[in-house]
Order: C-alpha cells, then structure tokens, then sequence
C-alpha cells in the first residue's frame, strides 16, 4: 500500500501504531524495505519520506497519507483511547488507510459505512 501511495505521488506517509513499542517492531520488519525513518520519544526522525510512529507522537505533525496499523478493538477498545486513536486519524491531509486486526474498535464502528470504503484482505 507504501507503494501506491508513493506511486499516486504522496510525498509524506506515516504508519501509525498505537505504542512506541509497536512502532519499534513494525519499523523492524518492514523499514528497510519501506526505507522508513523512525519516530521515537528520544527524536523526531522526519527525514524520510515514510516514517514508523506512535499515535502519541504524531500530536501536531502532518502527512499526505497515514496508515493507521491496527484500529481494531484490542487496540482501541477503550474509552480513554479515543483520543489516540483520533490523533492518528487526524494527521492524513489527503488519505487516510485504518487496517484492522480482528474486531473494529466501537469508537469505528460508529461511524456511518456509507462514509468510507472497506477492503478484506
């Protein structure tokens, strides 16, 4: 999905996880791939195109395209998650991908289906 984004011609892309553990482990199965910057709690490392950070960091920065990793309910499942997972949402300025592992989380599943497209892998 990196691929096309970039293909379409987005210049800034972020995976999004939830905790900088997951941002850890995700940056190490795919960022050399991806040639994906990391960022981490010690710096914010933007100087790659596709950067791996957690939802909790990515307060106030801005990206052509994210792709939120995991939005499913085990995630996000709780109340005082909402805002998390609403900073992740927010920082797309022209596309947004949410992947889901199992269950939607209820904060999702809120949201009218005829708002947004849905794809099974």
């Amino acid at each position: 999905d990196v691929a096309d984004l970039q293909e379409e011609g987005m210049q800034s892309i972020a995976l999004i996880c939830k905790t900088d553990a997951e941002a850890a482990r995700l940056h190490e199965q795919v960022g050399r791939r991806l040639r994906a910057g990391r960022v981490d709690a010690d710096g914010r490392d933007r100087t790659k195109n596709v950067v791996v950070i957690p939802s909790y960091l990515a307060k106030g920065l801005e990206f052509d395209a994210v792709l939120v990793v995991d939005a499913g309910k085990s995630a996000y499942g709780h109340e005082d998650e909402r805002k998390l997972l609403y900073t992740a949402c927010t920082r797309a300025l022209h596309r947004l991908s949410v992947y889901v592992v199992g269950e939607l989380s209820p904060m999702l599943a809120e949201i009218d289906p005829d708002l947004y497209e849905s794809k099974t892998r």
